[in-house]
């Protein structure tokens, strides 16, 4: 009987220890998932994309369920009521939730380009290089296309910016390629809407201007998710480091991927590829700036709370520190 304890005594303790490593594999793998709000809608999202489609997530060691969204502001918020971990979010929409004190926290932006925004315009008899917007413009308010059109005519028309500010149409993204001639003289549109508009009519002429304003995505999330997540938060950002770097060292292979899910931006994308700079920055006093640019225009454009002096309040740049104060890009 003695010798019967013996022999079981390795078995159970055996047991005992495979019970306890499967216990915390099962608590590792809990913790080594993410829910995102993707807002991967259009072709220049495609580090998103790629990261999916190439399994990077998983040979991460990363579960990521991802639900989709249309907009980068639908995004922020999924992350702000805790339906999401992750958001993918855009400039304007952070500058605006400084206003309202949103509580997140900027990692990294993993896109930019200057020329993924155009002023399309319908006068050809407009030889200028580029041409001035004629009213109405079509236009999605309290977004990144008004908020360009308004820098755009900063830049090269500024004694019309009140005038033409004044007559837009608000129209919805999809409904911009219907409305040009049609009830509008001009529209501000990003891609992939401008190249589609200007397929179908050639005699559109697309405005774009590397000059007028730098478009950045963002990956954003909160300070109780990166605490609480902090591995998997880290294994997110690697995929999305993999998925840049795999889109520049394969480019056909990343292209094919994205004609898969928007088999109609081909135009765009291919006019545009070499225009976008898919890569991790972790410049946080360069972003500041670039929100610091979108709150100023929103206050010029009284789209910001009023500041009780008969104006709308206006933001100074350390204002945004609270979305950098964290120590993610330490180690980078």
């Amino acid at each position: 009987m003695k010798n019967i304890k013996c022999l079981l005594l390795p078995v159970i303790v055996t047991g005992i220890i495979v019970l306890q490593s499967c216990n915390s594999c099962n608590s590792k793998q809990k913790q080594d998932e993410l829910t995102l709000a993707d807002a991967s809608v259009v072709w220049w999202m495609a580090p998103g994309i790629i990261a999916q489609a190439d399994s990077l997530y998983s040979k991460n060691g990363l579960n990521v369920k991802a639900f989709d969204v249309q907009t980068g502001l639908a995004s922020k918020n999924a992350v702000l009521t805790g339906s999401a971990d992750i958001g993918l979010v855009a400039t304007t929409p952070l500058a605006l939730g400084a206003y309202n004190n949103d509580n997140l926290i900027v990692l990294c932006s993993y896109l930019q380009s200057g020329e993924l925004i155009s002023v399309v315009t319908t006068d050809d008899k407009d030889t200028a290089i580029f041409a001035k917007p004629q009213t109405p413009v079509a236009v999605v308010k309290g977004t990144i296309s008004e908020i360009y059109l308004y820098n755009y005519l900063k830049n090269y028309y500024p004694n019309v910016v009140a005038e033409i500010m004044k007559i837009q149409l608000n129209v919805k993204p999809p409904d911009i390629p219907n409305t040009i001639k049609r009830n509008a003289k001009s529209a501000c549109i990003w891609e992939p809407f401008a190249s589609l508009m200007k397929a179908k009519d050639s005699t559109l002429k697309i405005n774009r201007s590397p000059n007028v304003y730098i478009h950045r995505i963002y990956i954003v999330t909160t300070p109780k998710v990166l605490l609480e997540k902090r591995s998997a938060v880290d294994k997110f950002v690697k995929s999305f480091e993999m998925a840049c770097q795999s889109i520049k060292t394969d480019k056909e292979k990343a292209q094919q991927s994205l004609l898969a899910k928007f088999p109609g931006q081909k135009l765009s994308m291919l006019s545009l590829w070499d225009k976008v700079d898919f890569t991790i920055h972790y410049d946080y006093d360069n972003m500041k700036d670039l929100m610091l640019k979108d709150a100023e225009a929103m206050a010029d454009l009284q789209q910001t709370p009023p500041d009780g002096k008969g104006g709308f309040k206006r933001l100074e740049k350390n204002f945004f520190d609270k979305y950098f104060n964290h120590n993610f890009n330490q180690k980078k």
